[in-house]
């Protein structure tokens, strides 16, 4: 199995889908600010097979590792009613794909690095316009 969870589940949880060991070690350094669970996921497929059954408050998908993937994952997770819980972040933003993500629904399209409370803020934005059209429970 792919990911590891951090935090027992309990509510809706940050869905970390990033390969970069460091990347993640950084992030989850950051989230354990938020008051939600977080899992990490190495690829946007082993979240697509590993995530049924979790209450997804928000979707941290690294941008470059999606490439030219991105378009199929995003309308995956649009089937799921998920694609409005997604922030895509990259080290390297491309207007182009930053435009066609935001059309097919994400949340947001980040270009890191940005200040931590700037992206601690609309990870807390996310989670709570998930939880408030989902009907979710929080913690």
């Amino acid at each position: 199995m792919d990911r590891q969870t951090e935090i027992p589940q309990i509510g809706p949880a940050v869905c970390v889908i990033e390969s970069d060991p460091g990347m993640n070690l950084q992030l989850g350094k950051l989230l354990a600010y938020l008051d939600s669970p977080i899992i990490h996921y190495q690829s946007a497929e082993s979240f697509l097979a590993e995530s049924e059954g979790i209450e997804v408050g928000c979707i941290l998908a690294d941008g470059d590792q999606l490439g030219e993937k991105s378009p199929e994952f995003i309308a995956q997770l649009s089937q799921r009613g998920l694609s409005g819980a997604t922030i895509i972040i990259a080290r390297q933003a491309n207007i182009d794909d930053a435009v066609k993500a935001l059309q097919q629904g994400i949340a947001d399209y980040i270009e890191i690095p940005q200040p931590d409370r700037l992206l601690l803020a609309k990870i807390r934005q996310v989670i709570s316009r998930t939880v408030s059209a989902s009907g979710l429970r929080t913690h």
